[in-house]
């Protein structure tokens, strides 16, 4: 076993450490702290405890990377030999499941360590401005190992149990979006959960932050997360059979013959017009199942989101329950878009390349160019539900943003939510070609620290809501449109490129 452990734990930290693209990961983080300090002190914001203010924006990004970390990092750990049905050679190489997992656990592990120890210099500096205490740094690291080691066993399960990275990210993204997503509804609400005290991290965070902290590092919060951690990881090892692999898949396949649930059954017969169109409709979004799903899914988010928000105070500022009910389907939908929207440009041609059928594809009689385009118009046959749900909130709400379009700003931030989820589509697409981990998850990160980077931008070169600070925001609209159309472009490349392979 340690044998085994020792050496898929050396390949993979050799393989990080040529890797450009790891490097560049740890060094988004130090990069968006030091952009952090630049915009604080132009606001002079740093005037009371200058070094607490600063680690308490390290912790929190701390926070947001290490749990995305969760949901894009650790859950490829098994999911991509099963992508890539290595498991097989593995065990006859005589790796064991403990063998296999370990080896495929601990390197992310430290690389995830290895974020937090690039830190320390940051850290130090924030001891010398003043405001913070030696106590508090040991408690916020130790709190973000222990998040750290919950959210590793967590998309460790996840890759387990799913038979593809992406699926296995969009798990581990789920539960964890339900979980602070639970937080953030127990908030809100009457009856209050003192679990989520000591099962978040964002709790304890909060806590050791405060000027009268004095508690020991070790707390009940460090005990949950790594008890809970340890059950996952008990979890994943009970679950996971590499020998069987095959034989799970065979079965699915006898049991579909069984049941008459064949390709042809499932998908229909192609579309006899556009079957490339089909192509991307049924293999890439899923087909009318999804279709289906995603109507439940659009239909029960504009409700639970209209309690969440218009039940607890917010409803003065609306109308009636029509309106307020159209508000919820508008922000609900928006997001819907731009997740969905990265989802399946993740999706878009990332299956074809990984399984080196590109090629194959592209000997029809038609252009690269045509053969994507046609694939990504069945794609966004998907998107009707959402499209549908935006369409009914802008209609039952007409009378709220009717009021606005004589308003600049209405226009100023329309564009610029359109620039960055246009953004977000390409990035997520790219990623896909381009990153082993999961594109999706990443895209959208990365979008959300592109939209805090131009607000904050926004705000320091003009901080009151004059036409010079709304033209910036205009401008960083139109920048992300055309870093767009470069994605676009350098897409177009890389698959003309990947054809020619």
């Amino acid at each position: 076993m340690v044998a085994g452990t020792l050496t898929l734990a050396l390949r993979a930290l050799l393989v990080d450490a040529r890797d450009i693209k790891s490097h560049l990961f740890r060094a988004a983080l130090p990069a968006l702290f030091l952009l952090t300090i630049g915009i604080l002190q132009w606001n002079d914001r740093l005037t009371t405890a200058p070094g607490l203010q600063l680690f308490g924006w390290l912790a929190t990004y701390n926070y947001i990377f290490l749990t995305m970390a969760g949901a894009t990092f650790f859950a490829t750990a098994i999911a991509e030999e099963y992508e890539e049905r290595t498991l097989g050679l593995l065990v006859i190489a005589g790796m064991n499941r403990p063998s296999i997992l370990s080896g495929k656990w601990l390197p992310r592990m430290w690389t995830a360590v290895l974020l937090l120890l690039v830190q320390l210099p940051f850290t130090l500096m924030c001891v010398t401005l003043g405001g913070v205490r030696w106590v508090q740094i040991i408690a916020i690291f130790v709190a973000l190992v222990a998040h750290l080691f919950m959210v590793g066993a967590l998309g460790l399960l996840c890759s387990v149990l799913c038979r593809t990275s992406s699926q296995a990210a969009s798990v581990a993204t789920v539960v964890l979006v339900l979980l602070h997503a639970g937080f953030y509804l127990s908030m809100r609400s009457a009856v209050t959960f003192p679990v989520w005290y000591e099962f978040l991290a964002y709790f304890r965070l909060t806590n050791i932050l405060s000027s009268s902290f004095s508690e020991s590092p070790v707390s009940l919060h460090v005990i949950v997360n790594l008890t809970i951690g340890v059950l996952l990881l008990a979890l994943a090892w009970a679950l996971f059979d590499p020998s069987r692999e095959t034989d799970v898949q065979t079965r699915r396949a006898s049991f579909r013959r069984l049941l008459g649930m064949t390709r042809a059954s499932q998908s229909g017969r192609a579309w006899s017009s556009a079957p490339l169109v089909w192509q991307g409709f049924t293999q890439v979004a899923g087909g009318w199942r999804a279709i289906f799903a995603r109507c439940l899914i659009h239909t029960a988010g504009p409700i639970v989101l209209y309690y969440s928000i218009f039940k607890s105070g917010l409803s003065a500022t609306f109308g009636g329950f029509v309106e307020q009910l159209g508000v919820a389907m508008l922000v609900w939908s928006i997001w819907g878009i731009a997740i969905e929207g990265a989802i399946l440009g993740s999706q878009s041609f990332r299956s074809e390349l990984k399984e080196q059928t590109w090629g194959t594809l592209c000997q029809l009689p038609r252009t690269v160019g045509s053969i994507a385009h046609a694939r990504l118009a069945g794609m966004l046959i998907a998107m009707l539900p959402v499209l549908i749900c935006l369409l009914m909130g802008a209609v039952f709400s007409v009378g709220e943003w009717s009021r606005n379009l004589s308003d600049d700003t209405f226009w100023v931030l329309s564009t610029l939510a359109v620039g960055l989820i246009i953004w977000g589509w390409y990035l997520s697409a790219f990623f896909s070609m381009t990153v082993d981990w999961a594109a999706w998850p990443i895209a959208i990160l990365f979008t959300a620290m592109t939209l805090g980077i131009y607000v904050a931008l926004t705000f320091m070169l003009a901080p009151s809501p004059s036409l010079w600070g709304k033209s910036v925001v205009t401008v960083n609209g139109f920048l992300a449109m055309g870093l767009a159309g470069i994605l676009h472009w350098w897409i177009g490349r890389m698959l003309v490129r990947r054809a020619a392979d």
